[in-house]
């Protein structure tokens, strides 16, 4: 007798879908655990809010991290962490990591890719910009968040989320919207509760990375901080 996992289309609870069988028997259900593992850095909090699959199963993650020390991969688009200027509380020189080093640290995004039996990170890339300013609390500012991931015929990850930063890394010459404001391009040094992503306001990301996450294809702004 076969069986399948299903999800219910309204409610999305899992369930256990069976060929027909002997109903006057006991029916025993034991799934299989085809592999588990954990996934993040080793001193300071990860999250993994999106995944998605290719058409050979290899499985796709995005979401944000903390830790500097987060498994990243040699040769990806974003081999290090994100940085913050020297000018931002805590900071001793221009290319402090903006997150994990201090309490008051920024969120940065990634991508990774495992493969299908889930024994190799085929990649992992961090996906962010600088923090950029303070608020009122003297936190630093410029979070960024991967919140959903899509793959496409080409093996190529769209990834899209919120990002704080103003220097967050899009491809100019093809970007629907340069900047997170689109009343005026930003400033590195952004003011405390300025116009422009860096100060509390969020703006909406769009990314395309390559099957290999070593080229941005495609990032832009979508829509006005808020």
């Amino acid at each position: 007798m076969s069986g399948r996992f299903t999800i219910a289309a309204k409610s999305h609870d899992v369930a256990f879908q069976v060929d027909s069988y002997n109903r006057g028997r006991e029916l025993t259900i034991d799934p299989v655990l085809a592999y588990s593992s954990y996934f993040g850095g080793p001193t300071y909090s990860s999250q993994i809010t999106a995944m998605a699959l290719n058409a050979a199963g290899d499985i796709y993650l995005t979401g944000w991290t903390l830790d500097p020390a987060f498994p990243i991969t040699p040769g990806v688009f974003e081999p290090t962490c994100p940085y913050f200027p020297s000018n931002i509380v805590g900071g001793t020189n221009a290319y402090d990591c903006k997150f994990g080093a201090y309490e008051s640290g920024s969120n940065g995004a990634f991508v990774s890719k495992i493969s299908a039996d889930g024994q190799t990170l085929l990649y992992s890339t961090f996906l962010g910009g600088a923090a950029t300013g303070t608020n009122v609390d003297n936190i630093q500012i410029g979070n960024d968040y991967g919140t959903g991931i899509a793959v496409d015929s080409g093996d190529n990850a769209w990834v899209v989320g919120t990002t704080g930063s103003n220097t967050f890394p899009i491809t100019p010459s093809t970007a629907f919207q340069q900047y997170c404001d689109p009343e005026a391009p930003p400033t590195l040094y952004t003011p405390v509760f300025g116009s422009y992503c860096g100060t509390t306001n969020n703006a909406v990301f769009l990314v395309q990375l390559n099957p290999t996450g070593t080229t941005e294809l495609y990032g832009t702004f979508v829509n006005r901080c808020v």
